[in-house]
């Protein structure tokens, strides 16, 4: 009965969802891989605009003097379900299902969690499998936002090098841990959970990226600034830059009368 049905999920033990998460993974891995990290990157995402969003208004504070109220803060903020939408979409086609093979089969040509396999398995991973994966999500990522082909490819040559090697510097530790330590059939899952992690410290990095338009030594370098652009979305870093212009302008203005 009904009644009977709560009072046992009442009394069901803390760890039941992550037995249950667990045989999923062992019934239905893609499956569930997918939809866990679609909706790990929707959330994720949609932390990035938040932040980004809260940093916008703390510098607008800042360089305008004054505390907006609290009623008012969030004011005129809008999540862009669209930049939400792609990066689901991609997690669940893509990213899921070719990491759920990588990892599998990484794991049967380098097998053990010793310090010589992990360290093996994570060289291939991030200095093989990754600069052919990071390009190829890229592409998929910007071609989703409409930009034109021919333009995806230069971008691709001049700046995925760089966003690269930019990232070997969370994900290398990352992996190093992750083949240590996490089951293979978790692995995805803790990558979706660092990913989370990692665009939120992008959000907050947009504020230095974008916080002067006209002094270079305040910009992030190029690929940082076009990876965050792909994470939390065009329209919101254009907003970024030409508030940054205005108050740039303004006090200009200010200082010449």
């Amino acid at each position: 009965s009904l009644a009977d049905c709560k009072t046992e999920s009442a009394h069901r033990p803390p760890w039941s969802f992550f037995m249950w998460y667990s045989n999923r993974l062992d019934t239905h891995p893609i499956s569930t891989k997918c939809i866990s990290a679609g909706l790990i990157s929707s959330f994720g995402n949609s932390m990035a605009q938040v932040i980004t969003f809260y940093q916008d208004k703390i510098d607008d504070d800042k360089e305008n003097h004054r505390t907006t109220a609290s009623g008012d803060f969030w004011e005129g903020f809008a999540l862009d379900p669209a930049q939400v939408g792609r990066f689901a979409f991609l997690n669940v086609i893509f990213v899921a299902p070719v990491l759920h093979h990588w990892y599998n089969f990484i794991d049967r040509v380098l097998p053990g969690t010793s310090i010589r396999m992990v360290l093996q398995r994570t060289f291939w991973d991030e200095f093989v499998f990754s600069p052919l994966y990071v390009p190829t999500f890229l592409s998929m990522l910007w071609t989703l936002e409409g930009t034109p082909w021919p333009k995806v490819k230069s971008m691709v040559y001049n700046e995925v090098p760089g966003i690269i090697v930019a990232e070997w510097a969370l994900w290398v530790p990352t992996m190093l841990v992750t083949f240590r330590y996490a089951p293979v059939k978790f692995q995805v899952l803790v990558i979706n959970v660092v990913n989370v992690v990692w665009q939120t410290f992008l959000s907050f990095m947009a504020a230095k990226a974008h916080g002067n338009a006209d002094k270079k030594l305040e910009r992030a370098p190029a690929e940082v600034n076009l990876y965050l652009e792909s994470v939390v979305g065009h329209d919101t870093l254009g907003r970024r830059r030409t508030t940054k212009r205005n108050w740039a302008t303004k006090k200009d203005q200010q200082s010449q009368g």
